[in-house]
Parts: C-alpha cells; structure tokens; sequence
C-alpha cells in the first residue's frame, strides 16, 4: 500500500511540473484519499479529496464533482458520522443523476444503503438497494443486479 502511495505522489509532482490546473492531477488526488481512507488515515484523506475537490470545481466537471461528494460521504461514514455522510452521498446522487451516470448512481444508493444499514434502518436500507437495483436492470449491469438482489435477500 505504502509503494502505491509513494508512486501516487511521484505522479502528482511529475504532473504538476507538465501543467498544474490540468484535471488529471485532481483524480490522482482522488486516488491517494482512497489509499488514506483504506489505511485509516481519515484526516490526509480528506485533504487530498478537497484538493481534488478544488480542480473538479474549476473545471466545471459535474462527473468528478460528484465522485469526490460520493468519497468524502464514504470517509464520513467510514468515521460514523453518519449526518454528515448522508449529506454528502444524497448530493452525489443528486449529480449523478441529473447528469445520467447511472452507474454513479448505483454506487451512490449502495453506499446510501449501506449508510442506513449501519444505522439500524433497514426500511430505508432496503429503498436504496431497491433503486440501485432498478438502475442496474436499466443498464443491463448483471454484476450489479446479483450484488442488489443478494443484499435484498439478506434483509
């Protein structure tokens, strides 16, 4: 995990040497806040996700935007805070949405379900895996439909 680190980083540098607005480096960011979020280490990971944040914002970039809100809501979550979380997965949704990515979408009411599950609301649990599931058959995600009618059957 550590040498995924070090190589994420020499990519930041030799990116921001070539050109320090491009878009790319804000998903390298995004990528080394979830090698921090899967070690734990929650406060480094938002920081790169703000950064990313920061470039997402002047592009204009609706996509990265909303796959930023959808990782920072799963830092919240990861950390229980679960208001905070809800938040920022529900706007996520949101973009997604609005801009058709329905496997963004999917991935959204997964982690929104997965948000509820944690929180003893199984109801609303199962609403979310409900929608995912739904956009999954819109698509024809057959990954997706097993994983959503598995969790279904669990609940």
């Amino acid at each position: 995990m550590q040498n995924a680190l070090e190589f994420l980083n020499q990519s930041v540098e030799i990116n921001s040497q070539i050109s320090n607005k491009d878009k790319n480096i804000g998903v390298v960011f995004l990528n080394i806040s979830e090698i921090l979020l899967n070690q734990k280490n929650y406060t480094s990971s938002l920081q790169y996700l703000k950064k990313a944040i920061k470039i997402f914002n002047r592009y204009h970039d609706k996509l990265w935007q909303a796959e930023a809100l959808l990782r920072r809501g799963k830092i919240y979550l990861a950390r229980n805070k679960f208001s905070k979380a809800l938040i920022f997965i529900k706007d996520c949704i949101k973009i997604k949405t609005k801009v058709k990515d329905k496997l963004g979408v999917i991935k959204g009411y997964d982690m929104l379900g997965d948000l509820y599950l944690k929180q003893d609301l199984n109801r609303k649990a199962i609403r979310s895996f409900k929608k995912a599931l739904e956009t999954a058959h819109i698509i024809h995600h057959e990954f997706y439909i097993k994983k959503f009618q598995e969790k279904l059957e669990t609940l």
